[in-house]
């Protein structure tokens, strides 16, 4: 379960995100880590929960929400590489969100931008966001 008001805020943002990228939405498909969803998203082949997932035929997202202390350390890294692992089990578009809030959006970006470049990972696109409403697509 989310663990704090600003975690569940990111998940929020993360939620209301994802209805914007398949041009089909289905919420049926979308599965979020909230105190209102009946479901929790399963778990990645590495044992990880990612906090919303949504998985279609030809589409699969995962999403993130990293509060301001929970983002340069193993445990985001090992979860970053088995939330890309887990996408690129998939055809179709693969898509990973990560949400934190306005004061980490540009670390989490270049984060991101170095992660992409130095393990070739063009076959996946991440979007980046803040709490409030800057978005990156890298």
């Amino acid at each position: 379960m989310a663990e704090s008001g600003k975690h569940m805020e990111y998940v929020r943002r993360i939620a209301e995100y994802i209805k914007t990228i398949p041009a089909d939405f289905t919420p049926q498909l979308l599965i979020s880590d909230l105190p209102d969803s009946t479901e929790r998203p399963k778990q990645t082949l590495d044992g990880f929960i990612p906090d919303v997932r949504y998985q279609g035929h030809d589409i699969i997202i995962i999403g993130e929400a990293k509060t301001i202390h929970d983002i340069e350390n193993d445990h985001t890294e090992k979860q970053l590489k088995s939330y890309i692992d887990e996408v690129r089990c998939y055809k179709g578009d693969r898509h990973i969100v990560v949400c934190s809030n306005t004061s980490t959006f540009a670390l989490i970006k270049n984060m991101i931008v170095r992660k992409k470049i130095k393990e070739h990972l063009d076959d996946i696109t991440f979007h980046v966001l803040d709490n409030l409403s800057k978005v990156a697509v890298v």
